[in-house]
């Protein structure tokens, strides 16, 4: 994993971190996942709502962080509708997976790990299985071994090639052909 802090969303009018919020929007483009942390007490901002919007749940994970203060706060001990999300961004809302941490006492922060796991791999099997369509060099779907093991989408790919190339020499060595073809 790469993992890149980007500028906090926000209006500027200084020109230094409007060139870093320029780059944070590049990045999100790049990105295989973005972690949309905000601040349990205050909510998302508009920028962040904008993020949401843009992305949707199929490439952010929510990070609330501040969950330790926000059980100290009457109203806020429980999830996330209990702030006032506009209407268009409420369905949104709902499909963000949401991981409550607290940096401070490193609370949630396993959970999230495994979060962050399960959904890069989730969206490399998603990425081949659209490639795969035009190409059967990929892993099988029930093959979950290649998806632990590959860092990347075109690791996964040589992996799912080698493992089709050995499943043909086993169909192969079955029907008896002969050794020295099979080399």
């Amino acid at each position: 994993f790469e993992l890149i802090d980007t500028a906090g969303l926000r209006k500027t009018r200084d020109e230094v971190e409007r060139q870093g919020l320029d780059l944070a929007q590049e990045l999100f483009e790049q990105a295989d996942l973005i972690l949309l942390l905000v601040d349990k007490l205050r909510g998302p901002s508009a920028y962040e709502l904008e993020l949401l919007n843009k992305f949707g749940p199929e490439k952010l994970l929510g990070v609330a962080n501040k969950c330790d203060l926000a059980k100290e706060s009457p109203g806020l001990e429980h999830s996330w509708p209990s702030f006032n999300f506009a209407p268009e961004y409420l369905p949104l809302q709902k499909a963000l997976n949401w991981f409550d941490i607290s940096a401070k006492f490193k609370q949630g922060i396993l959970e999230l790990g495994d979060a962050i796991h399960h959904k890069i791999l989730h969206n490399l099997k998603t990425q081949i299985d659209k490639a795969s369509n035009s190409s059967s060099t990929n892993p099988t779907e029930n093959d979950e071994t290649s998806w632990n093991l590959a860092p990347n989408l075109r690791q996964a790919q040589v992996l799912g090639l080698a493992q089709q190339e050995l499943q043909e020499i086993l169909q192969d060595a079955t029907n008896q052909v002969p050794y020295d073809l099979l080399g």
